[in-house]
């Protein structure tokens, strides 16, 4: 008679979840379909999809007559944003000035740009004198001082240089192109976006105008700036 061995069977090894933890699990589970409410009955929400903001410009061109100069190109924005016009002579050109004959000329400054300014400004580079033909006067210190000058703002209306009244008065040695300096000069009414000024300037070669002050010439570079 043969004896069937009896084989043992293995034990199980129970693992045990700490109800802890088990409650732990559920309670971050719950509150993430909160937070995301997926157990939400009602709810609301708006999408902003048009938020943008754009830069203005702003762009000054200068009119005399039929000729115009651009702080840049049509149609573009230069880096410096900042032209150079040899085309117009706001102390007329003339080179036959004779004493206590006054010669004029106007400009028209407009903002071409859809930003308005917050300052206008004028300011001068300082007056130098030099040959004006072939036989020239040895003043060429002190001719500056003999070209009387006013700078006439007519759209505001109020006398830019020299400053103060609301018209300027006719043009005297107490204001000439060499006490304009080279300080800029505050223009009052900045520019708001297509507005436009009229300056109108006023140089006459004084009545103390000797013959040394004959066959010269005087220059001087005018900057008309915006800024916002």
């Amino acid at each position: 008679m043969s004896i069937t061995p009896h084989h043992a069977e293995p034990r199980r090894t129970k693992f045990f979840v700490p109800i802890a933890v088990v409650i732990g699990l559920l309670a971050s589970f719950l509150l993430a379909a909160s937070m995301s409410g997926a157990f939400s009955g009602f709810t609301a929400s708006i999408n902003n999809s048009a938020n943008s903001v754009g830069s203005g410009t702003l762009l000054l061109t200068e009119t005399q007559g039929a000729t115009t100069c651009l702080s840049s190109a049509a149609g573009t924005v230069t880096t410096a944003n900042a032209g150079t016009c040899a085309s117009i002579n706001k102390l007329n050109g003339t080179t036959v000035a004779a004493p206590n004959v006054p010669y004029t000329s106007t400009v028209t400054l407009k903002n071409n740009g859809t930003a308005a300014a917050s300052s206008f400004t004028l300011t001068p580079s300082g007056c130098t004198t030099t040959a004006n033909g072939t036989v020239n006067g040895t003043d060429t210190t002190g001719f500056c001082g003999k070209v009387d000058l006013t700078i006439q703002d007519t759209t505001t209306p109020v006398c830019v240089f020299p400053a103060g009244a609301a018209t300027c008065a006719a043009p005297s040695q107490t204001a000439t192109l060499a006490t304009l300096g080279t300080t800029p000069i505050t223009l009052t009414s900045p520019l708001a976006a297509g507005a436009s000024r009229t300056f109108t300037f006023t140089v006459m070669l004084d009545s103390t105008a000797t013959n040394a002050d004959q066959g010269l010439l005087a220059s001087e570079q005018l900057l008309w700036s915006l800024a916002a």
